[in-house]
């Protein structure tokens, strides 16, 4: 399990380390969260925001990784996940 500040914001860096995890360790699927308030999006980090962001994560991850099981999720700070 991986956490980074802006989840997947930094596509570069995420692509880079699920690379290294399928490499070392054979890693067959990917749970990808953004979450409410989150400080790295700032204002601009609504739903919609946070929605694009991980949808285009999965498109590129699967590009380069096309056995890879992809789940998105947004995380309320409720605790309450909702599928991406």
């Amino acid at each position: 399990m991986l956490t980074l500040a802006g989840g997947v914001k930094d596509l570069n860096f995420v692509l880079g380390q699920i690379e290294l995890s399928v490499k070392l360790h054979h890693t067959k699927e990917v749970y990808l969260i953004n979450h409410e308030d989150c400080g790295a999006y700032g204002k601009t980090g609504n739903y919609k925001k946070h929605q694009n962001d991980l949808k285009y994560a999965k498109s590129k991850i699967a590009e380069k990784f096309p056995k890879l099981k992809i789940y998105l999720f947004y995380l309320k700070l409720d605790g309450k996940f909702v599928k991406v």
